[in-house]
């Protein structure tokens, strides 16, 4: 498995394909940075979401990137997010930065 890394994702999603011929339909293997969960049956797989959405739904971002920005948060996370740039970020008050992100970006 640890050839999936040096992969292209057309070959990693074959791979992916033949895992329950080669394992069963629910397998589980460990990459350097994560353990990963392929389940291949549809019931065992709605069973494994509604019972614990949050630790398999997407990848873990925080441990990515310096702390968890809205983009990629959930639940009350989110709401807290939202909540305190609702403001700022108002359309008319991004138009009015508009010039200076514009002028940053060109200078990049």
């Amino acid at each position: 498995m640890l050839r999936l890394a040096l992969m292209s994702p057309e070959d990693q999603f074959k791979k992916f394909l033949e895992m329950p011929k080669m394992f069963g339909k629910i397998c589980c293997f460990k990459s350097p940075t994560r353990q990963v969960l392929v389940v291949s049956d549809m019931p065992t797989y709605r069973s494994v979401m509604k019972r614990r959405p949050r630790e398999f739904s997407k990848p873990d971002y925080e441990n990515i990137m310096d702390g968890v920005q809205m983009a990629v948060s959930e639940g009350d996370m989110w709401k807290k997010h939202r909540r305190i740039s609702s403001r700022p970020l108002t359309e008319t008050n991004v138009n009015k930065l508009l010039p200076m992100i514009t002028d940053t970006t060109q200078k990049m």
